[in-house]
């Protein structure tokens, strides 16, 4: 809706976003228990708050940015700081709830400086732990749909370090296996 609202600037698409950033920011939480709901709601409201920031009233802004870090955030320092399995583990959750936080931690950094820039290095870090199971030819242990899946978060995340900061501090060239990873599906699919 965000981006439908920027290509088109009609503002019904600004207003079903709003609709739907509202209805997500009134559950009483995001499910933490199962981080993947968390992650998620954290990717799609930083994509709104971002991408719409100049569209959004003050009010609305606000309430966005509470819910990020409320909902949020907090929550994946919480994790973070306990050690939580997926911060570091070896299939798809990694990447989605690493970069659904790092991607919420980004749109909020000038914001909320100190609780970002921890959620940011434990993501950073998170990430790293599972990379190298691209090696060597970018194939995912998962299979296809978990690979679409991680590749989803993954990509964000690489796309939202070079979008904000301007780097992805070398990961692209660390894991030459992310370079073929392109390719593996292609493989695994024939004409019929």
């Amino acid at each position: 809706l965000a981006f439908v609202n920027l290509m088109e600037d009609d503002p019904r698409f600004l207003k079903r976003a709003w609709a739907e950033l509202e209805a997500a920011g009134n559950f009483p939480d995001w499910h933490p228990k199962h981080f993947l709901d968390t992650a998620e709601l954290m990717y799609a409201f930083a994509l709104g708050y971002d991408w719409l920031h100049e569209r959004w009233t003050p009010q609305e802004r606000a309430f966005l940015r509470t819910n990020l870090i409320e909902k949020g955030l907090k929550r994946a320092e919480t994790v973070y700081a306990g050690g939580g399995w997926w911060s570091k583990g070896d299939n798809n959750w990694n990447f989605v709830c690493n970069g659904g936080s790092a991607v919420a931690a980004l749109a909020l950094l000038d914001e909320a400086t100190k609780l970002c820039a921890l959620v940011l290095s434990n993501a950073f870090a998170g990430v790293q732990a599972a990379l190298p199971l691209f090696e060597p030819d970018g194939a995912w242990y998962e299979g296809m749909g978990y690979w679409g899946y991680s590749i989803q978060y993954l990509s964000a995340y690489f796309n939202s370090l070079e979008s904000a900061l301007g780097t992805d501090f070398g990961l692209w060239d660390a894991f030459p296996g992310l370079r073929e990873t392109g390719a593996w599906p292609l493989a695994l699919h024939g004409p019929s």
